[in-house]
């Protein structure tokens, strides 16, 4: 009985790909287990925010949210684009420049440190002890983490999706667990960040040293992965400060009460925006191995439909958050309004793909234009909103951002032509 089952949701998804256009078995299952990943880290991370809203103080979570931003904004030292790099490698076969992608992203996050400890300097010359002493551990445990999270990368190359989804899920539950009962003894600010942190150099490094026990990797190198993943982290580094420019902004104009606010409207559509990207590192190995003039035939569609597909998601969750608010965060009752239009952000999110598509097929050009206008417009939309408008002008702003990098990704991605040598 199980067997025929199986053959008729086999018959299912290979007769739907004339609808789709996509390789739905392939889609089902690796998107299936980064799907139960990504929907339990949500259930977790949903967990955790009602910890943080309902036992710490506005300020002190404003304030904890303010510190997270920086993680981001400071990863860019790290070489982030290196995992991106390595998953294109492994899924052509290359995995002899694992070692060398991990000792490069080790080596980089010095600056890493370095930035941590000037930031710190300078909270600690303003008599802001707390915030100094977070940046310091900051600077000290966010490279490691950074640098050992590149097994997760690894494994998407090596399509172990389900290996992946597994590592994530125990990772986000004890995480749950250590930082749960971090906020429920303690508001401490310097307390929860050394265990946040501790916690995922420790996770992490598990994982990273477990999957090299366990997977045995061929020699294979190519040249250009560890030169093309700096070129990616360049690109990324203009992205990396515009995507956390609006907490920064939030924070030192506003101050860390409506930070709280803004954070916890944005948390719940981002969680939705993430669980929708997990189709991302199931469509770079696959456009890898695809050229250009055949993607630019069939992911326009593919990216329609996926919007229609997400469409009744964002009506469904503008219509659930009062409730959601009033029952579950009640303190943040002031923050539906700005979540509501936040969510409009949704619909968006499939043009991902074609950045996936351009890193894919390594067109340099286009990502540096894509990754360069972006976050400057972005960065100076906000600027002049925040300052003008309050937390409404961190809304509108993204939104308008968010439209603007709509057609900004198009317009690129239709215009660009075969490289020499590839076939129309």
């Amino acid at each position: 009985m199980i067997e025929s089952i199986r053959g008729k949701i086999y018959d299912f998804l290979r007769k739907s790909e004339k609808y789709t256009d996509t390789d739905m078995l392939y889609l089902v299952k690796g998107g299936g287990w980064l799907s139960i990943s990504q929907g339990l880290t949500t259930i977790t991370g949903f967990l955790l925010l009602i910890l943080f809203t309902n036992l710490l103080p506005k300020e002190t979570y404003g304030t904890y949210r303010y510190i997270l931003s920086f993680v981001s904004i400071l990863s860019i030292f790290s070489l982030k684009g290196v995992s991106t790099s390595i998953i294109q490698a492994i899924s052509r076969g290359y995995e002899g420049d694992i070692s060398t992608a991990f000792k490069t992203k080790l080596k980089y996050g010095l600056l890493v440190t370095l930035a941590g400890f000037l930031i710190g300097g300078y909270y600690y010359l303003n008599d802001n002890v707390e915030l100094a002493i977070s940046f310091w551990i900051l600077g000290v445990l966010s490279p490691l983490m950074n640098a050992m999270y590149l097994y997760r990368a690894i494994l998407n190359g090596l399509k172990l999706f389900k290996t992946t989804a597994i590592y994530e899920v125990i990772s986000q539950i004890i995480s749950l667990i250590v930082l749960g009962v971090t906020v429920y003894l303690t508001d401490n600010i310097v307390v929860i960040i050394t265990l946040y942190f501790s916690n995922y150099v420790l996770m992490r490094g598990f994982f990273f040293w477990y999957t090299f026990e366990r997977i045995k990797f061929n020699e294979k190198k190519d040249s250009s992965t560890i030169t093309y993943g700096k070129h990616l982290s360049l690109l990324k580094a203009i992205e990396g400060i515009a995507g956390q420019i609006d907490k920064v902004l939030v924070f030192h104009y506003l101050g860390a009460a409506p930070l709280a606010l803004y954070a916890l409207a944005v948390t719940p559509v981002n969680q939705i925006r993430s669980f929708v990207n997990n189709i991302r590192p199931l469509a770079l190995p696959k456009f890898s191995i695809s050229n250009i003039s055949e993607l630019k035939k069939t992911l326009p569609k593919k990216i329609f439909k996926f919007e229609l597909i997400l469409l009744p998601i964002v009506v469904i969750y503008i219509f659930a958050a009062p409730f959601i608010f009033k029952y579950v965060f009640p303190d943040y009752i002031e923050a539906v309004m700005f979540s509501q239009v936040l969510a409009i952000m949704i619909i968006f999110v499939p043009r991902t793909l074609l950045t996936v598509a351009l890193t894919a097929q390594k067109r340099t050009k286009e990502l540096y234009i894509i990754k360069i206008v972006t976050p400057i417009f972005r960065i100076a939309i906000l600027f002049v909103f925040v300052i003008n408008f309050g937390i409404w002008g961190v809304v509108w702003g993204t939104l308008i951002t968010e439209i603007f990098k709509y057609i900004l990704y198009f317009g690129l991605f239709i215009s660009i032509k075969p490289l020499p040598g590839e076939t129309n």
